[in-house]
């Protein structure tokens, strides 16, 4: 069951430090943000990927991640091979247009790893931090969404707490019955 909402005004603002893009549209938010330290403060951006006290367990995947895909884009300037191993990378990571309406729940490669990471325990460390005072929870990277939804056990379509585009797939399944 979710923990019951606080009363103070603010929110977890959570981004990841890995390029600007994450960073930039969080920081509008930045009067609203309420650190982990509970004090309000425009300096309190929680980076997902690095914060005070994260376990070297979720340190080392998210610097896996980031090393594999810095690892890739310098290959697209490879002669011959480099731009089609990028174009590979590049396809698992897409995000498919909306238009036109068609059924999207079917989960990616890519949701399927993030959720067999998550299921072993990745984000659970900031998850639970963030619920020693239950805040809205406002994400601008999408795997923190998913760590909240995992690590804390809210109903994806009926919480006011996370927002974020939560995987479709398991809220299907959740207001379907079926087990997940």
């Amino acid at each position: 069951m979710p923990p019951k909402q606080s009363t103070k005004l603010g929110a977890y603002v959570v981004t990841v430090d890995m390029g600007y893009g994450h960073q930039r549209a969080a920081f509008p938010l930045r009067d609203f943000v309420v650190g982990l330290d509970g004090v309000k403060s425009e300096a309190g951006i929680i980076n997902a990927n690095n914060y005070a006290g994260i376990p070297n367990s979720d340190r080392r995947r998210w610097d896996g991640g980031r090393r594999l895909y810095e690892r890739i884009s310098r290959l697209k300037n490879l002669p011959l091979i480099g731009e089609t191993i990028f174009s590979v990378m590049d396809y698992f990571q897409r995000i498919e247009p909306f238009y036109p309406k068609r059924d999207l729940s079917t989960p990616t490669i890519q949701l399927k790893t993030i959720y067999s990471m998550i299921k072993k325990g990745w984000g659970r460390d900031l998850i639970e931090r963030l619920n020693k005072n239950p805040l809205p929870l406002i994400n601008a990277f999408f795997s923190p969404a998913y760590f909240a939804e995992e690590h804390s056990g809210w109903n994806c379509m009926a919480s006011s707490r996370s927002k974020f585009l939560l995987p479709v797939f398991l809220c299907r399944k959740k207001i379907s019955g079926d087990a997940i």
